[in-house]
């Protein structure tokens, strides 16, 4: 289990709005105001140990579950570059148990995707907070900001710098879209 909890970690361990975050076995659960609460977990959606997204539930610890939300990888990442050119079409991101091994298959997402998982849940969560805990975000989100606003999406902006680095640096093209191939192979 220790996978999913470093990948949950790389996801909600910092510039969530998640309060005293725990992560155990494939879930990261915290408190988000008051007797709200939050559990995020890796999902299989169909297929046994593959877990192709987080499922997100808020709940009240007095009286149970507010709502519940799916995230698929494939929905915010899209279709991602296989690895070593093996995934010609791209690959759908999902996390697979083959041989007793948890991995993320075909694709290993960068510390962009991660934030960017990370943006889409946690404005998600938003919707949950109290008003007061929302201007405390939107006050933490203006201290470390250049321009001083504090508009609301400041929380993010060490996410956002994170992904403006990643788009920045030179990637490599798929192996059948290079010297003018097409999909199939066959020329453009």
């Amino acid at each position: 289990m220790a996978f999913f909890e470093n990948e949950l970690k790389k996801m909600f361990g910092k510039g969530s709005p998640i309060k005293d975050a725990r992560f155990v076995g494939s879930a990261c659960v915290g408190r988000l105001s008051g007797t709200v609460n939050v559990k995020i977990k890796f999902a299989e959606f169909g297929r046994y140990q593959k877990y192709e997204g987080l499922e997100v539930k808020v709940f009240n610890r007095n009286e149970g579950v507010i709502d519940s939300n799916a995230f698929k990888f494939v929905d915010i990442l899209g279709i991602r570059p296989g690895r070593e050119g093996n995934h010609p079409g791209g690959v759908s991101p999902h996390v697979w148990v083959y041989r007793e091994k948890t991995e993320w298959y075909g694709y290993q997402p960068t510390a962009a995707d991660y934030a960017f998982i990370a943006i889409i849940v946690n404005k998600y969560l938003e919707v949950f907070l109290e008003p007061a805990d929302l201007t405390r975000e939107a006050d933490k989100s203006a201290v470390g900001r250049s321009d001083g606003n504090a508009s609301g999406s400041g929380s993010y902006s060490s996410v956002i710098d994170t992904i403006k680095a990643d788009k920045a640096k030179p990637r490599q093209p798929c192996k059948n879209m290079v010297a003018g191939k097409g999909k199939n192979g066959g020329e453009l």
